[in-house]
């Protein structure tokens, strides 16, 4: 599948500001299975799936991104990572 027909995505947006594409990788991190990737975007949308699903983040992601860029209008949570 080439670029030109790869299926158009609305872009995510939270109270018709679009995501940053740090909050945007963290929200995609945390998609479950059951959820396209379309179906999850647009249930973010929505404050009440916000307050429903925290997204979890892990101290990788908080080495790789800058914590500071989140969107504040997410709920987040530190992850353990098994082992330590």
């Amino acid at each position: 599948m080439c670029w030109a027909q790869a299926p158009t995505i609305k872009p995510p947006t939270t109270n018709n500001q679009p995501l940053n594409p740090t909050t945007l990788a963290v929200v995609l991190a945390n998609k479950p299975e059951r959820f396209t990737q379309e179906e999850w975007l647009h249930m973010m949308e929505k404050p009440v799936h916000r307050s429903l699903y925290p997204l979890f983040v892990t101290q990788a992601m908080l080495d790789t991104l800058d914590a500071t860029q989140l969107d504040r209008r997410f709920q987040y949570q530190i992850e353990r990572t098994q082992g330590r």
